[in-house]
């Protein structure tokens, strides 16, 4: 009986999947659950790290006049990241990682394509920003570019940025 309970006994998990596919619902669905536990705060608390979820940033953070994706890093994305240092004194930078046959990957396959766009410093942005990410290599490449050009301008003593990479952790 204890060994049948060390493994998974089926390929989709009943809490995440609804016949094989992901289980959907709004996020905003669980806010009214938590209004009954927490009590909303007017001033943020201390913090010693701040955790900042990068495909979400990118997403927030549009290209405006940026032309090329070193101007994307360089003029919007990383003065967003070092102004959360006057914040604290580390920051983790986490990116998600997008498997083929993961649960999440027919909800990605069902909100449609768009045109694969190669990440490199002196390229183009791509002028519809939104349609950009539904290509999982564009997403991979541009957290990788970001990921780095973060780390290369990163010059803050007494300050800590942790970043992943991939399977990798930049610091």
């Amino acid at each position: 009986m204890e060994e049948f309970f060390q493994h998974e006994n089926q390929a989709c998990p009943p809490a995440l999947s609804d016949g094989g596919g992901i289980r959907q619902g709004a996020k905003s669905d669980l806010l009214a659950c938590l209004e009954d536990v927490s009590q909303p705060r007017s001033e943020a608390p201390a913090t010693s790290c701040i955790v900042l979820y990068g495909a979400v940033i990118v997403q927030m953070l549009k290209p405006a006049t940026a032309k090329t994706f070193n101007e994307y890093a360089q003029e919007v994305f990383t003065p967003y990241i070092l102004s959360k240092f006057q914040q604290t004194t580390r920051l983790n930078l986490v990116w998600d990682r997008y498997l083929p046959q993961s649960l999440k990957g027919t909800t990605r396959a069902k909100r449609g394509k768009g045109v694969r766009r190669r990440v490199v410093g002196g390229a183009s942005i791509p002028g519809n920003w939104t349609s950009f990410p539904r290509v999982d290599e564009n997403k991979t490449e541009v957290f990788s570019f970001l990921s780095g050009a973060l780390l290369d301008s990163f010059q803050l003593a007494d300050k800590q940025l942790v970043i992943t990479d991939r399977d990798a952790v930049l610091s």
